[in-house]
């Protein structure tokens, strides 16, 4: 038991780092139109609307070509099935945060590894413990949340 909260504490600027990771790549998104901005918002429902009339074979290639258009409002008022949506935010998303998502994956791979090693000594810690896997994670996360502070 007095080797658990140490490993925790050690381990605790690679959780951290997964926060801020995690973080980092939820912050990627396209920009939201401002709301003052009449003329654009006309221009952008002129080119959802134009979607909509077009065949559906041909939108997803029309809606690559105007991103912003399409993902300044909910799939659902697009004229795009959900995963055709998804496909246009995903490039615009990559074209716009190309270098930054290469960084995050970067981090990401490496945290994985890290993690893979904190699971392990945890593992072991565990199975030394002679203590139930409900019990041994109670206190793992009373260390977490204590050093942490989450």
């Amino acid at each position: 038991m007095d080797t658990i909260r140490p490993v925790v504490e050690r381990t605790g600027p690679a959780r951290k780092a997964m926060r801020w990771n995690a973080n980092r790549k939820d912050a990627l998104r396209p920009p939201t139109p401002p709301r003052d901005d009449l003329v654009g918002e006309l221009q952008r429902r002129e080119i959802r609307d134009h979607i909509k009339g077009l065949p559906i074979g041909e939108r997803l290639v029309f809606a690559l070509e105007h991103p912003l258009a399409v993902l300044a409002m909910p799939a659902a008022l697009s004229g795009l099935p959900e995963d055709q949506y998804q496909r246009v935010r995903d490039a615009f998303i990559a074209e716009k945060f190309g270098p930054e998502i290469a960084e995050i994956e970067v981090l990401d791979s490496d945290l994985e590894i890290v993690g893979a090693a904190y699971d392990l000594a945890l593992g072991t810690l565990r199975d030394a413990s002679g203590l139930s896997e409900p019990a041994f994670t109670s206190l793992v996360d009373k260390f977490v949340r204590e050093i942490d502070g989450v």
